[in-house]
């Protein structure tokens, strides 16, 4: 399989493609490292068949297809109901591709997908390049969706784009009734440097305990020189 492609034998796509549902595993990841090395709308489009299909883990198809070369058929992809059944893993690989040409597609489906599509939206979005003001809208507005993933995907997201004037909305996540929220709004305002310490400051005394907890945990950690999970703001993303 691998050989196939690295000679860029005519064909290759049509050969390859059969072996990644080939009962041997071994097989099929080499068929996808063939496909990955093919690199063309082609290779893409087999790849997102064997996605929709479940043949291989969707992690690491969606590993291989977040690249420049992918990005023309995710995007015709998400727009196919044939494949509407992964389109969060669809978005997933937009966002690691880093495309600006992701944005309005991701947007649409954070407005209107299901929730583990607006989840993986969220993530996508944050993914996308530090200082995407139209991305940080957004998120900002999902930091009000009814399902919690998604709140605290977006307040990790927002930490990513590292926009300073998002402080303020993700301050109000921190008296969030879910744990895994107020820990990300806590810890995205790290990522923001001053604007967000700032903000964890005022936290300290506020009157719900949750919120002043998770803002003395986390500028201990700050004072400490423990470095957040996310990069900090004016510090590219890697």
């Amino acid at each position: 399989a691998l050989l196939t492609a690295r000679l860029r034998l005519p064909g290759g796509v049509a050969t390859l493609e059969p072996l990644l549902r080939d009962r041997d595993v071994d097989v099929r990841h080499a068929a996808l490292g063939g496909l990955t090395l093919v690199a063309s709308d082609d290779a893409a489009r087999a790849l997102v068949r064997a996605l929709a299909a479940g043949v291989l883990s969707a992690d690491r198809i969606v590993e291989r297809l977040g690249a420049p070369w992918g990005v023309p058929t995710l995007l015709d992809s998400l727009e196919d109901f044939h494949f509407s059944a992964v389109r969060g893993h669809l978005a997933e690989a937009l966002g690691l591709a880093r495309d600006p040409r992701g944005r309005e597609p991701l947007e649409e489906l954070l407005a209107q997908g299901s929730d583990d599509e607006r989840t993986r939206a969220c993530r996508a979005l944050g993914r996308l390049g530090r200082g995407d003001a139209e991305a940080s809208h957004d998120l900002l507005t999902a930091l009000a969706d009814p399902f919690w993933p998604v709140r605290a995907q977006a307040a990790k997201s927002l930490g990513e784009i590292g926009d300073p004037g998002a402080a303020t909305f993700i301050e109000r996540g921190l008296v969030d009734p879910a744990w895994w929220v107020r820990a990300n709004c806590a810890t995205a305002l790290r990522a923001l440097g001053e604007p967000g310490l700032e903000a964890l400051r005022r936290a300290l005394h506020h009157p719900d305990r949750f919120a002043s907890d998770r803002a003395a945990e986390a500028l201990s950690l700050e004072a400490a020189g423990s470095s957040p999970w996310l990069p900090r703001a004016g510090v590219a993303s890697r």
